[in-house]
Order: C-alpha cells, then structure tokens, then sequence
C-alpha cells in the first residue's frame, strides 16, 4: 500500500523525538516500511524516517519557528495556516495514495480536506462536547488508543492501542531502591490563575515524603515559573530533579530507558484523564511495575495487581499501600504483558488490517 502520513507539526519526526505524537508517527512509519508499505510523510522540512519520503508543510516544528510567549490570537492565527497548509498538500497529493492517516491536531482539521483517497483519523486526546460535535459532521474512520476514549466518543471509532518499541524499552530483573517520575510540568493555569500540575508531579513528592523514598524526576519544563512554584522547592538530596529546564524532553531516550529499568516503581500521578499511557507501557516493558492514579486509560494499559496498582487519584494512602505492596510484583510479568499487548508489530497489523478493511469497502464511517 502507498499510505501518506499527516504528522503533527509541532515537532519533528525522527527517532530521536521524545513527544508522544511524533514519536508514535515514526514508530509505525517504521514498521510499515519494513512490512514493505510505502509512506510518505506531511510534516516538518527537518523530519527525518528512513525509506519514507519527506514533504514539508512547515520548515522546523511550530516551537521551534513560533515564539511560544506571543499572544494567544498569533498563535492560534499562526497554526491555523501551516495546518491549513498541510491539509492542501494533503489534498493535492491524496489521488497518488492508497490511504491517508491523520496524526495531526487539531484532529478535525484534515477532516475538511478533499480527499481522493480514505482517510484514517487517529485521535490523541479526550474529547469533549464540541470536538465530539465537530466529528460528528463527518463521516469519518476514527481511531482512538483507548477504551476509556472510545467510551467518550459519539460516534463510531476503533480502538487501536499505541505500540511501543520493547527492543529499545528493554528488560532488567534487578531494581534499585528509587521511584521515578517522568512527565511534563505545565503552563496552564486553574480557575484560581495557580498552575494546574496537571501530571500530578506534588502528589509523586507527596508519596516520596510520606515514606522516605528516593525520588528521581525528570520532563519537559512549560514554564520555568511553573517549575520554580511545584518542583524546585522539594528538591534535596532524595527528591532530585534530572535534566535542564526546557520545553523538551531533555534526556535522551537511553537515559530514560536506564531510569525505567532500575526504578523500585514508575509514578504515574496524572491529575488529567489519560488516552493512553506511553510511560506506562515503557516502564512495563523495562520489567519495572507501576503505580498509577485512575484516571482514563491507565486501568487498560496496567494489569492490577499483576504488573502494579491503579489506586485512587489523590489518595495517598493508597499510593502508600501499593508501595508497600510493589516487592510482589514480578518484573517477568511487566515484561510479558508489554510485550504481548503493546508492540510496534502488534499496532502496524491492526492498522494494516484497518487499511485493508477500509480499501475493501467496509469503512467504520456510520451510514
């Protein structure tokens, strides 16, 4: 098949990304390039996946070339043309492709476009009442990576879960006696005007105070200012934060991955409803057990009990009990279940399948 990804313009696409869209976009372009797929990518100039071909809709990623400070009108005005942009390529180029698989956000945007070939959204967010509105105008094959997304949907989709790859997240027996946080401190604000922590980075602290536990941090800093009210303030000589301060991800993925795998246990402390749970997965795959709140599609991508423990969000006691708990969790189990649920084999077929089904004339899109 000759598939035509539209990736999200915010980053580039390449192997070294650390963000979860691009990230996913390459992953896949891979491995349907290695299951003899053809894929050509509308993205970035500076993307880079080997055997796809490159067509930029923007130059460097939108954080790169927009200044992020600027007013929320620039900033929407600016997006608003390279998506645009984007989805006229996309239009233009559509006759020359079998199937065309939209990463982009806004998701609805390449909705409008006027395809010559099928097209496959992928959502990677919760929707809400006007998005769900929005899509709802279309007859459109909507994927989601969740249960917990499809069960807010209004209209038909399919769950395809995100795939990681377990070669790379790869597996260690032996743990060292520190829990681990990686996420991302946000600039949005709550009604109040105080910053939102909306990846529950206190509540992570919290545990670690309450039980005297080493704590090692990292993530992608919105706001230094944000950082400085949170964070910075808990730090000493067992919470610690890794990294610079920076708009990125700044370790590299091997970092990461070494974190993962000597980590007594991964917090996922998310106070937002999660689609997914990238972190997750990885840390599972590495054979290190989570603890994570309840919120979304943690419940999915954890086992309970068998690779670590949803618990209620915001309950520190049972953040403490699960801790208490964590030695009975078998890093075999974390492993295996990754490996069998969410591989790049496993989510490259399911899409494939998808494309096939839709080439055949059974779209997911409602009558």
């Amino acid at each position: 098949m000759k598939i035509l990804m539209l990736a999200p313009l915010e980053r580039a696409v390449n192997e070294n990304q650390t963000a979860a869209r691009p990230r996913l976009v390459f992953d896949l372009s891979v491995e349907l390039i290695k299951q003899g797929h053809q894929v050509a990518l509308v993205g970035t100039a500076d993307s880079f996946v080997k055997g796809a071909k490159i067509i930029p809709a923007i130059n460097k990623g939108f954080y790169e070339v927009q200044n992020m400070q600027a007013s929320p009108t620039s900033l929407t005005s600016s997006w608003l043309c390279y998506l645009t942009k984007q989805a006229k390529i996309a239009e233009k180029l559509s006759s020359q492709f079998d199937i065309c698989h939209s990463h982009t956000k806004p998701e609805l945007l390449p909705l409008m476009a006027k395809l010559e070939c099928p097209l496959v959204t992928t959502l990677h967010l919760m929707p809400d009442t006007l998005l769900n509105e929005t899509l709802s105008l279309f007859k459109a094959n909507l994927v989601v990576p969740s249960k917990a997304v499809q069960q807010k949907m209004k209209t038909r989709s399919l769950v395809i879960y995100h795939g990681i790859d377990t070669n790379l997240y790869s597996f260690k027996r032996e743990k060292s006696d520190y829990l681990f946080w990686l996420g991302r401190v946000s600039m949005a604000k709550n009604k109040q005007g105080k910053f939102a922590d909306e990846k529950g980075a206190l509540w992570a602290i919290k545990l670690a105070k309450a039980t005297k536990s080493k704590l090692i941090m990292s993530g992608n800093i919105e706001s230094k200012e944000a950082f400085d009210q949170i964070i910075k303030p808990s730090l000493s000589n067992k919470i610690k934060w890794l990294g610079c301060i920076s708009f990125e991800q700044p370790l590299k993925k091997q970092e990461v991955v070494k974190l993962y795998q000597k980590a007594k246990a991964v917090l996922i402390t998310s106070q937002l409803e999660e689609t997914f749970c990238l972190v997750a997965v990885e840390a599972q795959s590495c054979g290190t057990p989570v603890i994570a709140f309840d919120k979304g599609a943690l419940k999915e991508v954890v086992k309970h009990s068998k690779t670590g423990f949803i618990v209620k969000p915001n309950g520190l006691p049972e953040m403490k009990n699960a801790l208490k708990k964590i030695d009975s969790i078998k890093p075999d189990d974390c492993q295996q279940w990754a490996k069998e649920n969410f591989s790049l084999n496993k989510m490259a077929e399911n899409y494939i399948q998808l494309y096939q089904k839709i080439l055949g004339g059974r779209s997911l899109a409602p009558s």
